[in-house]
């Protein structure tokens, strides 16, 4: 199961704030156990202090370097948003009314055998490569062919 951003970002705030209470814990606890003050129990103090300081910098760089992935991710989530849309160039994973409108024209125009869903698929790219000879279809190879006329049922 992946995680969502959410659940990173709560884990790792989660992680930050578990490490900063075990931190102020062990200092209350040997604050409270030190009744006279020597150079020993301080020595300790200082080296479990740094042991903590630490243990936070490598805590706080894996916090960052989650953050960087899930800044990638949406990056890579954005991108297939706008692949998965209706808008130009249209290609394999588009969706809409143009893509409906390119797979009637298929059908029409070369008895294509793609259904006019919408869902630029397998069947549609391999229809468009056969018989436009395109790989996705631009702006303006849609108006040179023009699609925006073509009347279709799916999407009203």
């Amino acid at each position: 199961m992946e995680l969502t951003r959410t659940h990173k970002i709560i884990i790792a705030v989660a992680a930050v704030l578990l490490l900063a209470g075990l931190t102020v814990w062990l200092f209350s606890k040997k604050k409270a156990k030190k009744d006279t003050s020597n150079e020993n129990d301080f020595l300790g103090s200082a080296d479990e202090a740094l042991l903590l300081a630490s243990q936070i910098d490598m805590l706080n760089a894996n916090v960052e370097e989650n953050l960087e992935k899930m800044k990638h991710l949406e990056q890579a989530q954005e991108a297939l948003k706008t692949q998965n849309s209706d808008e130009f160039p249209l290609r394999l994973g588009s969706k809409g009314k143009r893509v409906e409108q390119l797979q009637a024209f298929l059908v029409k125009k070369y008895g294509a055998n793609v259904i006019a869903n919408g869902v630029w698929d397998e069947k549609t790219q391999q229809a468009v490569e056969k018989h436009l000879k395109q790989k996705e279809i631009s702006e303006l190879v849609f108006n040179a062919y023009n699609l925006s006329i073509i009347k279709t049922n799916f999407f009203k």
